[in-house]
């Protein structure tokens, strides 16, 4: 048997292993749902309350990536915040979001920095940021988010 063999076996183990993780945390969330669902009685867990879910996608995809797998799932609504770029799917009144580093599909521009005083640390200089966010899915409008993070 040789070296390749053995390696391309555990990463096929690996990838297989990650399916059935994902098969079984998707499964377990679907039964809560339906306990839920049939028991109006037991009042929702908080963090069901929740309106938002975010997808951190892994270091290591980059743009062309990202741009294909929400064109293939349909996210395409632009936001972001701090340091993620973000395409939104919504479902009635729930949002997914596909989270990216926003240094990966942005342009930041730096307009200046501002000095922020300290009181209980030292003081210390932030870059003030435009990030210009290009037409990534070639249907939507171009954005430019001005968010200081």
């Amino acid at each position: 048997m040789s070296d390749e063999f053995v390696i391309a076996g555990k990463e096929d183990l690996a990838k297989a292993l990650e399916r059935i993780e994902r098969t079984k945390q998707l499964t377990d969330l679907i039964e809560v749902i339906v306990f839920l669902r049939d028991r109006p009685d037991v009042p929702l867990p908080y963090n069901l309350s929740v309106k938002v879910y975010n997808i951190y996608l892994p270091s290591a995809v980059g743009k062309d990536e990202f741009v294909s797998l929400a064109r293939k799932n349909g996210f395409t609504e632009k936001g972001g915040s701090g340091t993620f770029f973000t395409l939104a799917k919504q479902f009635g009144n729930l949002n997914l979001l596909l989270n990216i580093d926003r240094e990966k599909v942005c342009e930041k521009i730096v307009k200046g920095t501002t000095w922020i005083p300290g009181y209980t640390v030292e003081g210390r200089s932030e870059e003030e940021v435009e990030w210009k966010c290009g037409l990534l899915l070639g249907d939507e409008k171009e954005s430019s988010n001005a968010d200081p993070s």
